[in-house]
């Protein structure tokens, strides 16, 4: 007796389980090897005297590491590792806490 089975789409949920966790794997690691170096800039553009242009680097680097943060959240969120905490927050209080955030 012989029996044939179609394992067209048993490859193909293998390959797309591997591409996610390929691309997990590359978040995770490039999130965190590009964190030291943006707190540097953060920290360096600190030092330079108050100007706009060092106003401008602490904002630019400050918004490129909070995209980093979400995105390395996104990835542990995937891979079950982190767990959202939802918690009631008050809108304005958001707003000034970025602002806050921005200027310092």
């Amino acid at each position: 007796m012989l029996t044939i089975r179609d394992v067209t789409k048993l490859i193909e949920a293998e390959k797309v389980q591997t591409e996610n966790q390929f691309f997990n794997t590359l978040t995770s690691t490039v999130t965190h090897e590009m964190m030291t170096p943006i707190n540097c800039i953060i920290t360096f553009a600190r030092a330079i005297p108050d100007s706009e242009k060092s106003r401008s680097i602490i904002n630019i680097a400050t918004l490129l590491k909070l995209n980093l943060k979400d995105l390395l959240d996104r990835s542990l969120l995937k891979k079950g590792k982190l767990v959202p905490n939802f918690e009631s927050a008050s809108l304005n209080a958001l707003i000034a806490q970025v602002i806050e955030m921005m200027e310092s």
